[in-house]
């Protein structure tokens, strides 16, 4: 490391040693981030954070780059084809349609009434019942791992903490599939692209798609 000029960037606490694995046998330091003289000017903080599913501390650096910060947008809204299903999301569109309905008079034909007042009004219902359910699945994630951190915390033998840490895993993985579950095309594996993103348009075909196929009894 000498000859490359590298460093630990890792100086942890002036009086007393910083390890990143501790057993019953001792404690090691073998998780380490190394950086050039230049890099390890520009250091801002760095510390330890423990992780779930392993027995090793996270080493976290924040370093400044004199880059131009990018910030990026929104970006392009997509409504989730998942929430149509949903009895709640439903009641409130009737609802909202209802709504839209007593203020058609207050524009001069359909085109306005639907270009100015639906389209808005319809997305902000959709964008507001998307950020709930965000906000629900970062709740139960948060949860879950809190639940992970006090049995890591419990005494006990490891085949009594095993059972329900690989429970909670389960359930993790569980939460993050459905998250990631889409309404894709309704055609062969072989001629879906991978990592195809589904929209409205692909659920409304599907569903067309379905209610046109004629149905042969044997």
């Amino acid at each position: 490391m000498h000859c490359l000029t590298l460093t630990d960037t890792w100086q942890g606490h002036p009086t007393r040693r910083v390890y990143t694995h501790y057993s019953v046998s001792g404690a090691t330091w073998i998780d380490r981030i190394y950086a050039i003289q230049e890099l390890l000017a520009r250091t801002l903080d760095i510390e330890t954070v423990v992780a779930p599913f392993t027995d090793h501390l996270v080493v976290c650096l924040r370093i400044s780059i004199a880059l131009p910060i990018m910030r990026m947008g929104c970006g392009l809204w997509k409504m989730d084809s998942a929430i149509i299903t949903e009895n709640t999301c439903t009641e409130k569109m009737r609802t909202l349609w209802a709504q839209l309905q007593r203020q058609k008079g207050a524009f001069s034909d359909r085109t306005m009434w639907w270009d100015h007042l639906c389209k808005r009004k319809i997305r902000q219902l959709f964008q507001r019942e998307q950020a709930e359910r965000r906000r629900e699945h970062r709740m139960m994630e948060k949860h879950l791992y809190e639940h992970i951190y006090d049995v890591l915390q419990q005494p006990g033998p490891n085949d009594k903490t095993l059972p329900p840490l690989n429970c909670l895993k389960l359930k993790i993985v569980r939460l993050h599939s459905i998250r990631l579950q889409k309404i894709l095309e309704d055609k062969s594996d072989a001629d879906r692209p991978v990592g195809e993103q589904p929209t409205i348009y692909h659920t409304l075909q599907m569903k067309r798609r379905r209610a046109e196929r004629p149905t042969y009894r044997l």
